[in-house]
């Protein structure tokens, strides 16, 4: 025997070896290939003999190199859309309506083999395809083509029966059966059809498949659901499973039933839908695909709500109506710690105690409300502890129906998801401690405590004043602060509720500085404080305190007293009297105002230091001091006359209620009613002087002052004159100055009516003026012009009125020896008292004697010269004219009530005058004297010429007429005018135009033409002749 040992290889990859035993008698043996698959293949042969040895070099067959090598038939692969069902082997359920709807049935062809890693097809290493053909119910149909243009074979259209392939095809598909081509199926059994395809290679390879398609009309159905051992089925219409856990599952039991009315076959069940409908609202839904009848369904953590469940089967059949199971609640510790469950709200109130927990002064009613809106409140327990006062406790249970005030609610599906009410705290303490528990339907407890306070008490007040000096007459008066030392006790002290209202200045202002003093065994403490005023005021001390809870008490006028530290302010003026600094001359009535609330119109007075006259009484005080404090006003007024002479000098003394002083002093005044006196030596009073005198002037006062003291001396004539020219000495006496003149007159210089001015004022004011009036008089009368005249001297009188002179003397005249001349161009003539002229006689503020000759105007109304003289003797014996060197008072004047006359000569109103220039003569004469003449031509004024003692006037050539108008005015103002009218000054108009320049020109130019046209005509002329005689 040999052996043959053969080694396959594949692509040049040894894939497997086998040994072949042969009988070596023959002379040849067949040895299987051994290989089914497809590709590039050669085998490497090598014989071994019994004893092992082995050919060197290997027999390699095929012996031209590798084979191509077939031995797979093609695959046939059957699919269908996702709401059909294809099973593993390869039958095909569709629903009851999809015949006549029509799916399709993807049937594809390969040759091509496939790499078992990769799943992929190896392309190009197969024989190819060779037939195809589709039976149903072994009636070969026909099919839809759906595969590329360059696989489908040539020749064919896509829909018909092909029997064989003519390229080199190896996948072919996937090709349509639709089913409604089922109903044209030979066959009695309406829900269940038979595809056979048939396909072989181009190697031989061959391939039969059956597809069954079967009908399924039933929808599958969910049986039941369960979580545990607790059915849960029968729809959502309460909370039939509660649990603690978080890892439960539902279990639900479906099934794909038969239904032999209806027929068919039952694709089997595919996957549940589901959705976990939430208590919130919200819901979360999912799938799970069912290997036989049931599943479970895992339970989101802390789900509450139910389960809305759908079957699907194989073919997309499903439940008509979901299936609902009843409510599930799944809560862990976690979720239920997410919701506070107990609410404790205690009344509003804006008291706190000292641990700023809740304060209230009357039983308290607690709002406490549980809540469990996932599981359910079961049950709550409460217990109230206080340190001074008994405690108490109780238990709700709330699945019964005694709830004890409080009110329960439940949602839709009866879960007793809250409870509120009131539970009633009656103790009087602080601290009260209520500590509640609740338990829901699943055990979970929750606890809460809530601290709160109540005090029922008043504080208690008491108050005591520490300052004890009150003022010995007025027992409830200080003078320094004082302090009112305060006891409040209660429970729960508010300092800051702790006020005094005092009056209506200080209002409820607060108590500081608050100290602890004791506590009591019942929890009172006793708080002092002491309160200390200060400013001046009256307190009727009503303390005000609340406790912390709102307990409030007055105490009210708990002490009353008056705080008075300031001195009364004195204040005083005098009313206007006349004086000077400290001195006055009248009266003086001091008002005095003591600005003082506590007034003591009994310790007021007026003291003195060195008064030298009578102090008066302060008395009928004004003020509203007998009134309420706060209705004073504080002024206390009255009045002081001090109506005599003398010198004062004293203080104003007071002291208020609470004794409180003050002195104020009055400036040291004097009265002085005096005036000064002033006495002259030396001189009379109205008396004339012709020689010399020395006056002294004595001026004597109590409060004289020289600083005052005015002289001064004036005469009529010589006005003002300087005093220290006749003032000697001033010589001081106890009590004033005598005033010493030089001595004076006996000058006839001086002669005048003077008057010595004397002035003092003493030092309150009182004023006394003197006046010494005396003549000095050596030389006679004063004459005077007319005052109203003011042309009387070398003027004209042009007024028709009297003529006055005024003649003034120290003394008087003796009127009988008075004469007056009156000279008219030169020739005397004396007037007549009371016929020709009259005398008036009056004094001036001197005293002098004024005497006024009024001289009648017809005595002076002619035209002419006039002069008067006035001679006269005084009383003196002095003779006085008024022409004498001494006066030199000259009174002449003219009178002329005549204008000028103004002679013309050789013209008339209406005038023609031919002339280029014509000159008026014209002659002006007055019978005084001639002042100015001007001449008008219209309202041109024109220079006035003379000439052989004439005046004239040159008027030019004008072509209108106009007016000449002369103005002559003498001295005194007199005027005559004289119009000429229509006067007129021109040449004819050829004698005008003839002398004119333009006229001129014309001639020459004429002149010109007329011998240049004689020229030309005799020029003329000449040719012609010439003409003819050449002829």
């Amino acid at each position: 025997m040999v052996k043959i040992i053969k080694e396959t290889y594949v692509s040049d990859t040894l894939v497997s070896t086998t040994e072949h035993d042969i009988d070596i008698s023959t002379s040849s043996t067949q040895i299987d290939v051994g290989y089914t698959g497809l590709g590039s293949v050669y085998f490497k042969l090598f014989a071994e003999d019994e004893a092992g040895n082995r050919t060197t070099s290997p027999v390699i067959l095929p012996s031209g190199g590798a084979a191509f090598y077939d031995g797979m038939a093609p695959r046939v692969e059957v699919s269908v859309g996702d709401n059909y069902y294809c099973d593993d082997n390869d039958n095909v359920y569709i629903g009851k309506y999809d015949i006549k709807s029509g799916i399709n049935i993807d049937i594809s062809l390969s040759d091509n083999p496939v790499d078992e890693d990769t799943e992929n097809e190896i392309e190009g290493n197969a024989s190819g395809l060779s037939s195809f053909a589709v039976y149903l119910n072994d009636v070969q149909i026909d099919y839809e083509y759906v595969a590329p243009d360059e696989q489908h074979p040539s020749g064919s259209n896509g829909s018909a029966i092909i029997t064989s392939f003519g390229n080199d095809i190896y996948n072919y598909g996937p090709i349509h059966i639709n089913t409604k081509q089922l109903t044209s199926a030979a066959n009695t059994d309406y829900n269940h059809y038979v595809l056979r395809v048939e396909a072989s290679d181009k190697i031989g390879n061959s391939v039969s498949k059956n597809i069954n398609i079967y009908v399924d009309k039933t929808a599958p159905e969910v049986v039941n659901t369960k979580i545990a051992d607790v059915d849960i089925s029968g729809g959502f219409t309460k909370y039939a499973y509660i649990n603690k856990a978080v890892t439960d599952t539902i279990h639900v039991v479906v099934v794909d039933p038969h239904d032999d009315n209806v027929g068919g076959y039952e694709s089997g069940v595919k996957k549940i839908k589901y959705s976990f409908i939430w208590a919130s609202g919200v819901s979360t839904s999912g799938e799970k695909e069912i290997t036989g009848n049931s599943t479970d369904i895992n339970i989101p953590n802390d789900f509450k709500g139910n389960v809305e469940i759908i079957a699907v089967d194989n073919v997309g059949n499903e439940t008509k109506s979901s299936f609902k199971t009843q409510g599930i609640i799944i809560e862990s510790q976690g979720k239920h710690d997410s919701e506070k469950h107990i609410k404790v709200t205690l009344p509003e109130t804006a008291c706190r105690d000292s641990e700023g927990h809740n304060l209230y002064n009357t039983n308290t009613n607690v709002e406490v409300e549980v809540i469990d809106s996932y599981s359910g409140v079961a049950r709550l327990e409460y217990e109230v502890t206080a340190p001074y006062d008994e405690g108490f406790k109780g238990a709700i249970d709330f699945a019964s129906d005694e709830k004890e005030g409080f009110s329960v609610g439940t949602d839709k599906y009866g879960l007793k998801d809250s409870a509120k009410g009131k539970i009633t705290v009656p103790t009087n303490s602080n601290n009260i401690r209520m500590k509640l528990h609740m338990y829901d339907r699943l055990g979970y407890e929750d606890t809460e405590e809530v601290v709160l306070s109540i005090d029922k008490n008043k504080p208690v007040i008491e108050t005591k004043l520490l300052n004890v000096n009150a003022d010995e007459d007025y027992a409830y008066y200080y003078n320094d602060k004082q302090s009112v030392e305060i006891r409040v006790s209660d429970s729960n002290f508010d300092s800051s509720a702790v006020s005094i209202s005092c009056n209506k200045n200080i209002v409820n202002s607060s108590v500081k500085d608050f100290t602890l003093e004791s506590v009591s065994a019942n929890g009172i403490s006793t708080y002092k404080a002491t309160v200390t005023y200060s400013s001046d005021d009256e307190y009727s001390i009503c303390i005000n305190a609340a406790d912390k809870a709102g307990n409030s008490v007055s105490k009210n006028k708990a002490e009353y007293f008056v705080i008075d530290t300031t001195s009364p302010n004195v204040e005083f003026y005098f009313d206007e009297a006349e004086g000077k600094g400290i001195y006055y001359r009248e009266d003086r009535i001091m008002h005095v105002n003591i600005k003082e609330k506590n007034f003591s119109p009994t310790r007021t007075s007026l003291s003195s230091n060195n008064t030298k006259s009578y102090l008066p009484y302060m008395h009928d005080w004004e003020g509203d001091s007998d009134k309420s404090y706060y209705e004073r006003t504080g002024n206390n007024t009255t009045s002081v006359s001090f109506n005599s002479s003398g010198i004062y000098d004293f203080d104003i003394t007071s002291v208020d209620k609470a004794g409180n002083s003050v002195s104020v002093n009055v400036p040291r005044f004097v009265i002085d009613k005096e005036t000064p006196t002033i006495d002259y030596t030396g001189v009379t009073y109205g008396d004339t002087y012709q020689g010399t005198i020395s006056p002294t002037i004595r001026v004597k006062d109590v409060n004289y002052d020289s600083k005052t003291l005015t002289v001064s001396i004036n005469g009529a004539v010589h006005g003002k004159l300087d005093i220290d020219d006749y003032i000697s000495s001033y010589d001081d006496i106890e009590g004033g100055q005598n005033v010493v003149f030089k001595t004076i007159g006996a000058d006839r210089a001086l002669d005048d009516i003077y008057t010595i001015s004397v002035t003092n004022e003493d030092k309150a004011g009182n004023i006394t003026v003197s006046d010494m009036i005396f003549t000095l008089n050596s030389s006679g009368s004063v004459f005077e012009k007319s005052i109203s005249d003011a042309d009387l001297f070398n003027g004209y009188l042009r007024d028709k009125k009297d003529v006055i002179i005024t003649e003034i003397n120290p003394d008087t005249l003796n009127t009988t020896d008075i004469v007056i001349t009156l000279y008219k161009n030169g020739i005397p003539k004396i007037l007549e008292r009371g016929k020709e002229y009259e005398l008036r006689y009056s004094k001036d503020k001197y005293g002098y004697s004024c005497y006024q000759y009024i001289i009648n105007y017809d005595e002076v109304s002619l035209d002419g010269v006039y002069e008067l003289t006035v001679q006269s003797v005084d009383r003196a014996g002095n003779i006085n004219e008024s022409m004498s060197d001494y006066n030199n008072m000259e009174y002449r004047f003219a009178v002329d009530n005549t204008p000028p006359t103004v002679i013309t000569y050789d013209i008339e109103d209406g005038k023609k005058i031919s002339s280029q220039q014509y000159d008026l003569y014209f002659n002006t004469l007055d019978g005084m004297e001639l002042s100015e003449v001007k001449v008008y031509d219209d309202n041109k004024e024109l220079v006035v010429n003379q000439k052989d003692g004439l005046s004239y006037v040159t008027l030019n050539e004008n072509a209108n007429s106009r007016t000449i108008t002369i103005v002559a005015t003498d001295k005194a103002g007199n005027e005559n005018k004289l119009i000429i009218n229509n006067v007129t000054v021109k040449r004819p108009w050829i004698k005008r135009f003839v002398e004119s320049r333009g006229g001129k020109i014309a001639i020459i130019v004429v002149l010109g033409m007329i011998v240049v046209g004689i020229s030309l005509f005799i020029i003329k002329k000449r040719k012609i002749i010439f003409t003819k005689n050449r002829l």
